[in-house]
Formats: C-alpha cells, sequence, structure tokens
C-alpha cells in the first residue's frame, strides 16, 4: 500500500480474480483474500519521508504518499552513509510503530485509509471484489503464539541476533524475528496460516509473483516443521508484467499506472467505434469494456509463469488473440441472435456443413477446457480455447449463412449455443460482454 496501482501490480489480482472465478465455477467453494502489505519496514521508511519532508496539507491522495516513497529512495541512493543513516531512521520507525507508538499509528492509519480507498476504486473499475480483506498488520501482534510453538518445537535459533529457523543447507534461515525484535513478512506470513486453516481448507493458494519463490520457499519449510502439510500450501507463481523498452519500479517512480493505461486504451477503441460503428449507443461505455477485456486478455493469454510484454498494437487490435476480438465475435453472434427473434425456428437438420461440426465440437470442449485450467491453476488454458472457439464461430459464420437459410432454426441454435459458451469464458476470465460493437 501506499504505492500507486501501477500495471505491473495488477497480474496477482487478474490472476487471482480468473482462478476465483474458475475454480468456482468447477464446483469448489473458494474464499478470496485479498492480503495487503500494509506492514514492514517500507511503513518506516514511509514514516521517515513524512516527516522529513511531508506537508499535512498534501497527505490526500495515493499521489502524494508515492512522490514521499520515491524522495526517501532518491536520497538514499546519493551514497552509502546516507542510505544506512535513513535505513536505520526507517528501522527505529517501524519498531516504534510496532510498539504502539501514537504518533506513527496515525500515520500509519492515514497511509492505509488513502490507499485502501484508491485500490478499492481500481477494484470497482475492475468488477472484482474479495470475500476477505486483510493485511499482514492484523497479525503482527499474534505473533508471540507462532514464537511459543516454535519454540517448545526447538526449532528456533539465534543468529546475529535474530530469531530464526533453519530450512535447510540450500535455503537460507527464516528469519521469524529481527535483532530489534520487529516482526517480518516471514513471521506474519505464518501467523496467517494459523489463521487461515481454522477454515480447514484443503489448500491455500498463494497468488504472488515469482520473485518472492524463496520466501514460500522458507514459509512453507517451517509450516511442515510444525505438522501443516506441504501440499495444503501452494504458490500460484507467476512473471512479470513488462512494456517495451521500459523497466518498471516504484521505489524510481517509473511506473506505469493501470488507469493510465485504461484510458489511454478507452480513446483508442472510441476511435475505432466512431469510424465502424458512429450510431452505436453507450459509446463510452463498450469503449471501457472493450478497453478492459484488451488488457485482462494480453495478460490471462499467456502461461501465468511467463513474463508478459504489453502491446499497444497488438492487445487493442480486433484481428488475432485478442480481447476486442473475442467480445466483436460474441456482439456478432448477439446481431444474429437479436434479428431472429421474430422469425419462427426449426430445428429440422439435414447434412451438417464441416463448419457446422467443428464448431459443435468445439463447443463440447467447454467444461473440459474448465476443468484443465481448474487442476493445473492456469486460466491461459480457457482464454485459449475462448479465442479457437471464436474462430471456430468466425469459420462457421462466413460459411454458413444463418438468417434466410434452410437450416436456419438449427443454425440458429448453434449461434445461441455458441453465445451462451462465449459469455461463460468471457466472464470466467473476469471480462463483462457487449452485445453491439
Amino acid at each position: 500500500v501506499a504505492k500507486h496501482f501501477g500495471i505491473h501490480n495488477l497480474r496477482s489480482t487478474l490472476i487471482g480474480h480468473a482462478l476465483y472465478n474458475i475454480l468456482k465455477f468447477s464446483g469448489n467453494k473458494v474464499f478470496s483474500t485479498n492480503y495487503l502489505g500494509d506492514w514492514g519496514t517500507q511503513f518506516g521508511k514511509l514514516i521517515v519521508a513524512y516527516k522529513k519532508y511531508g506537508d499535512k496539507t498534501k497527505l490526500k491522495d495515493i499521489a502524494y504518499l508515492n512522490s514521499l516513497y520515491v524522495k526517501f529512495h532518491e536520497d538514499a541512493d546519493k551514497n552509502e552513509e546516507t542510505k544506512e543513516k535513513l535505513e536505520e531512521q526507517a528501522r527505529n520507525e517501524f519498531k516504534k510503530l510496532e510498539l504502539g507508538n501514537k504518533e506513527n499509528l496515525e500515520l500509519w492509519k492515514k497511509f492505509t485509509d488513502i490507499s485502501l480507498k484508491e485500490f478499492m476504486r481500481i477494484y470497482e473499475i475492475l468488477g472484482i471484489e474479495f470475500d476477505e480483506i486483510l493485511g499482514e498488520s492484523y497479525y503482527h501482534d499474534k505473533i508471540d503464539e507462532l514464537v511459543k510453538v516454535l519454540g517448545e518445537r526447538n526449532l528456533l535459533e539465534k543468529s546475529e541476533g535474530a530469531s530464526v529457523v533453519r530450512v535447510s543447507e540450500n535455503v537460507p534461515p527464516c528469519i521469524i524475528k529481527k535483532s530489534d525484535e520487529a516482526s517480518t513478512y516471514a513471521s506474519r506470513d505464518l501467523t496467517a496460516i494459523f489463521h487461515r486453516l481454522r477454515k480447514n481448507p484443503d489448500s491455500i493458494l498463494y497468488v504472488v509473483d515469482m520473485r518472492q519463490s524463496l520466501h514460500f520457499e522458507q514459509i512453507f519449510s517451517v509450516a511442515e516443521k510444525l505438522d501443516i502439510t506441504k501440499d495444503r500450501l501452494q504458490h500460484i507463481k507467476f512473471g512479470l508484467m513488462k512494456f517495451k523498452d521500459m523497466e518498471m519500479s516504484t521505489r524510481k517512480g517509473k511506473v506505469i499506472l493501470f488507469e493510465d493505461l485504461l484510458i489511454k486504451a478507452e480513446q483508442e477503441i472510441l476511435k475505432i467505434i466512431e469510424e465502424k460503428n458512429p450510431e452505436l449507443k453507450n459509446k463510452k461505455e463498450v469503449a471501457r469494456k472493450v478497453a478492459l477485456s484488451a488488457i485482462i486478455f494480453t495478460d490471462l493469454q499467456n502461461n501465468r509463469v511467463h513474463d508478459v510484454v504489453f502491446d499497444w498494437k497488438q492487445a487493442l487490435s480486433f484481428e488475432g488473440k485478442t480481447g476486442p476480438y473475442l467480445l466483436y465475435t460474441y456482439a456478432r453472434a448477439s446481431s444474429v441472435v437479436n434479428k431472429a427473434k421474430k422469425i419462427k425456428r426449426s430445428t429440422k437438420i439435414t447434412d451438417l456443413k464441416e463448419q457446422e461440426i467443428n464448431l459443435l465440437k468445439k463447443l463440447e470442449d467447454f467444461y473440459n477446457k474448465v476443468e484443465q485450467s481448474a487442476l493445473q491453476f492456469a486460466p491461459h488454458i480457457l482464454a485459449e480455447y475462448g479465442y479457437e472457439l471464436s474462430q471456430s464461430f468466425n469459420e462457421f459464420y462466413h460459411s454458413c449463412g444463418v438468417l434466410g437459410s434452410k437450416e436456419e432454426g438449427f443454425r440458429l441454435k448453434l449461434t445461441e449455443a455458441f453465445r451462451d459458451v462465449m459469455k461463460k469464458v468471457l466472464n470466467l476470465l473476469g471480462i463483462e460482454t457487449v452485445d453491439e460493437m
């Protein structure tokens, strides 16, 4: 928290939401937790920055908080002496926060309230809700229970003043408490595991980027030493979101904001709509849904373990493997069905064309693809299926006349079936449909 919602922050949200939908649709009972990073040394840094450079009258939005965070690191990067001094101050301020210092708690509350207000606005744009929003801060004063259990099992050791648990020869020790007795990311995560296990889940899935792989290897190994089956805890890792010729860094202020990306995508889509269908009603609403589809599908069509390079031209195209292409195909099917509302429908079937058979087979594969996506925690399988299904429908549409044909009744049913399945695919991926474009 206390930072902009950048495009590079988006992957865990989009992948997690798609997996939530897919697993739930597959018959599982799923509980989604938005686990906020609202505690830790970074708050010490932010408190130091605010006390050094802050202006109370400007403490109103996420942009100001982010500027303070960037300013701290700009100063810290000047030289090693300055860096050590600032980081020591940050550790001290965070320690004061953990001990309940009133001034620091008030600042922390203000920082997190501003952040959450901004995040909830972004989640609303994306159409994403959570069953629970609970940050690291919830667990910081519950770590003593963890320390007690680790001590009783003779798992805790002292290393350079810190309390650690040895994991293995090839993995660094898991730090439970720092030398100044401050909690750590690992100790808060381990305490959170005990909290989550009260719901008796079959699995706890952590949708977090692969740079945290070592962290999860450490805490899962400690959990196993506490008789928590390692198979119950799974790191659903993913690669990074990148833009051509740009490395993103919140610390350096080099961030592409999700909302800036969305607005630009909307503007580009709106230009296309004005050119192709200027009489379309609710053009701005349609443009936003299509823009969101471009961003979401660009992410989810990739195997999650791979990095994603965002390409404007490709993402916004109405041709090829893109969100706009899938939505356009859905809208095309909707147009056919809507035009046929008053037409008598016969379901008499004569000889089927190759394109009709291919579309039927592809439709039949829907539940199999959902199952594969669920078992492998892989939204890209369903995204790929959606693209192939759209291709099959367009081949059918161009080769087989629907309205006015002898096989109109059957072909309308086939078009309706495509539309129903396509809507499910898009919705499971977190994409809203449009009936007209």
